[in-house]
């Protein structure tokens, strides 16, 4: 499965539509947002790590489920979206890792997503961006280990993190720009979500979590957004915005 700018910019116009549920900011300042979505690093992201299994957890406020279904062996698909140009990667002969966020006074490495029960959730900011995220990172060692972690903040503890070792014969690049897909039965790994986000939709915070099973792992590139796309973007911004403005105005 590899991932296009379409995730990108439907991630970006999700981000801003939530900003204005939560801050009513003016037109201005959504076409300044505009603005820097196309022509900054924020859309930078030139690779993705995918991760699939099934989950098992509980949803406490009703974000998938009914509020406190508890759920077991529902397919999920976690993607991490990454870009290798960052001047924190660090390469070695054995491994290839990106880690920063706030805690490390870095530019936000990773932006990733969850997809299960025909929901999403994100986690972190947009790559490349400051303050999405505390702590994020993707890595690889060579042949045997896959690392992936979002810890968005201390405050909610709003976390998505995989640590998978992969089972014998089946075997890795060193190299965070290496395409690969392995499937395998599950074995050894510490994986798990739990998302306390707020909810624009119920004005307070989400809390749902599951351990995460792992049997398959690609690494894709990400194909750059095209003209089209990006015009597409600026479009529903605008209109996202004039809508902002009238519901303003009628309120005053």
């Amino acid at each position: 499965m590899r991932v296009d700018s379409e995730i990108v910019v439907q991630a970006g116009v999700r981000h801003v539509v939530r900003a204005l549920m939560m801050t009513r900011r003016s037109l201005t300042a959504l076409l300044a947002i505009a603005t820097v979505a196309v022509a900054s690093p924020a859309w930078a992201q030139n690779y993705s790590l995918i991760f699939r299994g099934t989950a098992t957890g509980t949803d406490n406020t009703g974000e998938i489920f009914a509020p406190g279904t508890s759920f077991s062996g529902l397919r999920y698909t976690a993607t991490y979206l990454y870009d290798t140009s960052l001047p924190i990667r660090n390469t070695t002969a054995t491994g290839d890792h990106l880690h920063g966020g706030v805690a490390w006074g870095t530019p936000d490495p990773v932006q990733a997503f969850i997809t299960l029960g025909g929901k999403t959730l994100w986690f972190g900011g947009a790559v490349g961006s400051a303050g999405g995220a505390w702590d994020a990172g993707v890595g690889v060692e060579q042949g045997f280990l896959i690392n992936a972690l979002v810890h968005q903040d201390l405050f909610t503890a709003t976390i998505m993190s995989f640590q998978v070792y992969l089972p014998g014969g089946v075997f890795i690049p060193a190299s965070l720009e290496q395409p690969f897909s392995v499937a395998f039965t599950p074995g050894a790994n510490i994986s798990s979500f739990i998302y306390n986000n707020f909810d624009p939709g119920t004005g307070g915070f989400a809390n749902v979590g599951a351990n995460l099973s792992v049997d398959s792992v690609e690494l894709d590139a990400i194909a750059a957004p095209e003209p089209a796309t990006t015009s597409l973007l600026l479009t529903g911004l605008g209109v996202v915005g004039l809508i902002a403005r009238r519901r303003r105005s009628r309120g005053s």
